[in-house]
């Protein structure tokens, strides 16, 4: 039988490496949905992918969501919705993203066409897609908007931990987000489990 011994010195330092790196690795699982949240901002959680908002938004109470949302959040001004965030999971079945963004393209407003649609990067996936929508009219249901309202939309699309495709959807009126919160919260959008 072959044994090694290391000096006890050396051992203090292989072991604080090991440590060290398990750390590290821990870390960099993004499995800690609090872990990119802006000072100041909540965490919609939907239970393996996560987004963050500004603080003022209101939590959509499961008894009200849309059939097709895990978890939702709106922003409400002077009485009425200015806003809205979704997360849909599973929404189609594929493992491509790309193919995933079309479907998306195809669950927004008739004639809703984009204004620009890039790569983006999600914590905790390869390949996600950003589509930025023109202006359409609101339809006023699963508390969007009222009916008639102007408004502009953005999606995030990605394959989750499983290899299922989710949706961020962020709809708003024209004055509801400045940029800077809109591109935060697409920055935001992450898997965590």
């Amino acid at each position: 039988m072959i044994t090694h011994s290391l000096r006890p010195g050396f051992r203090g330092l292989v072991t604080a490496c090991a440590v060290a790196l398990s750390a590290a690795l821990v870390t960099g699982c993004g499995s800690d949905p609090k872990a990119a949240t802006p000072q100041g901002w909540e965490t919609l959680d939907a239970q393996g992918v996560a987004v963050d908002h500004p603080a003022g938004w209101k939590t959509v109470p499961a008894g009200q969501l849309a059939k097709t949302n895990e978890v939702a959040a709106t922003l409400t001004r002077s009485g009425g919705i200015v806003a809205k965030i979704a997360v849909q999971k599973k929404f189609m079945r594929t493992s491509d993203v790309d193919m995933a963004a079309m479907g998306a393209k195809a669950t927004y407003v008739l004639g809703g066409g984009t204004t620009d649609q890039k790569p983006v990067t999600v914590q905790g996936t390869d390949k996600a897609q950003r589509m930025d929508y023109a202006a359409q009219e609101s339809n006023g249901q699963d508390q969007a908007p009222p009916s008639g309202t102007s408004v502009e939309a953005t999606d995030v699309v990605a394959l989750d931990g499983h290899g299922d495709p989710f949706l961020v959807r962020i709809i708003r009126t024209r004055d509801a987000l400045p940029q800077s919160d809109l591109d935060k919260i697409v920055k935001s959008v992450r898997v965590t489990g």
